[in-house]
Parts: C-alpha cells; structure tokens; sequence
C-alpha cells in the first residue's frame, strides 16, 4: 500500500468514526433545551457528522481514483479536524454550535471527550501526511 492510499483510507476510517460518533458512539443529549428547540450540543453534532461524512466521501473518491488527489485529501482532513475542534469548543460561533453547560449531560460525558479525541487523531495523522506528501513530492 502506498502513502497516498494509506493516508486516504486512514481519513476515510477516522471520518465514518467522525460521523457516527455524535449520534450513534456516544450520543448527545436528547432532552430539548428549556426554549423548546434543540440544545447546542445537537447542534455541534450535526455540524461534526456533516464534516466527518464530507471528509469520508473526498477520502473514499481519492481511494477510487487511485490515490489521486491525496494531497487535498489529507489538507481537508486538517482542516475538518480544526473546524470540528475549534466550533464545538465555541471559540468560533456557527449556528449556535458548542457543548452544554452542565457537566453531567450526556454531551460532556460522552460525545465530547470521543469527538476530542477523533479531531486529534485526524489532526495528528493529517499532520504527518501533509508533511510525508510535501516532503516525499507526491502533491
């Protein structure tokens, strides 16, 4: 197996765990916030399954066109990596987007500490590919 399709099946593997982890590994909370509507985990949720689906796909193309457009692949990872780190811990605002207050939701029990560490993952991993890629020439 070669760098390119490595690094492509690793962001496809960590981006389906992407996916799942929010509302299938260890899922958000299911009571409705007092207002009525969802609370901000559900939304952090729905934003790191759409992301983590988004990176399984571009991964999974890149897998089927033969290690073609790895190098991207790799870059969207870190940046999915960054966005799903960065909006669900609230330092950037998207749609209401962060984790609950109390630390006894499911959210903070669960989802969050499992989402930490699947961006790490694929931060770090991503991180080595860029480098591996640049380094190697195969961009």
């Amino acid at each position: 197996m070669n760098m390119k399709r490595f690094f492509c099946t690793a962001n496809l593997l960590l981006g389906l765990a992407l996916a799942l982890a929010p509302f299938v590994l260890a899922p958000v909370c299911e009571t409705a916030a007092p207002h009525g509507g969802h609370m901000k985990c559900w939304y952090s949720a729905v934003l790191i399954t759409v992301v983590g689906a988004a990176l399984a796909m571009l991964s999974l193309l890149c897998l089927v066109r033969g290690g073609k457009g790895a190098f991207f692949a790799v870059l969207f990872g870190a940046a999915a990596a960054c966005v799903c780190w960065l909006v669900s811990e609230g330092v950037f605002s998207v749609g209401g987007a962060g984790w609950c207050a109390d630390a006894a939701h499911a959210c903070r029990e669960g989802s969050r500490p499992l989402v930490l560490k699947l961006t790490g993952a694929l931060g770090l991993t991503d991180l080595i590919g860029l480098v591996l890629l640049f380094v190697k020439g195969e961009r």
